[in-house]
């Protein structure tokens, strides 16, 4: 009888011990998904996002175009840290709204976007007679957030800046309000 109990009392510890072997892969395999998942979302949004801002045509860039030709949304200068172009003031931050699907948010995940354009030149930009964008660059910083995992894109893009009259000497340079990719950072 002895021997009987002795012998229920090891399979029962070798079936708990499967029983958590068994719930610590199912529980890295649910993680490695997740990383998976916010992986994938970051890198496909970040890629439309590259998408809208290499065409004149949609909102998005005619409302950075406006906003940065207006003077309403100031370059970043990580030297400045409480002027005009510091953190607080020159990054734009942006939460995707799910609300309408709510499906979406618990396959895809939470998306968030960190937007702020940066200069070498900061007289070309300011000049207000004829403001230049050649050395200007918009830095966007894709974060996605899925089951307590994140995952974060940071793209850089340059300002389309064109010949104005089609290339001659002594033409102006113009932005057409697009940005070309430079960079991606996964």
């Amino acid at each position: 009888m002895i021997v009987v109990l002795c012998l229920m009392a090891l399979f029962m510890a070798l079936a708990l011990s499967l029983i958590l072997a068994s719930s610590v892969a199912v529980s890295r395999a649910n993680q490695s998904y997740a990383q998976e998942q916010c992986r994938m979302s970051a890198i496909s949004f970040s890629k439309l996002l590259e998408d809208y801002l290499g065409r004149d045509t949609n909102q998005l860039t005619m409302g950075i175009r406006q906003e940065i030709e207006d003077q309403k949304w100031p370059y970043y200068d990580e030297d400045d840290t409480s002027g005009v172009h510091n953190e607080m003031n020159a990054m734009k931050n942006f939460s995707i709204d799910t609300a309408f699907q709510p499906e979406v948010e618990e396959k895809a995940g939470t998306l968030k976007v960190k937007m702020y354009w940066q200069t070498n030149d900061e007289e070309a930009v300011n000049d207000p007679e004829h403001p230049e964008y050649t050395d200007s660059e918009l830095v966007v910083i894709v974060t996605c957030s899925f089951r307590k995992q994140e995952y974060n894109v940071t793209t850089r893009y340059r300002a389309t800046v064109e010949k104005e009259g089609g290339g001659e000497t002594g033409e102006k340079n113009v932005w057409d309000g697009t940005w070309n990719r430079i960079g991606r950072d996964e």
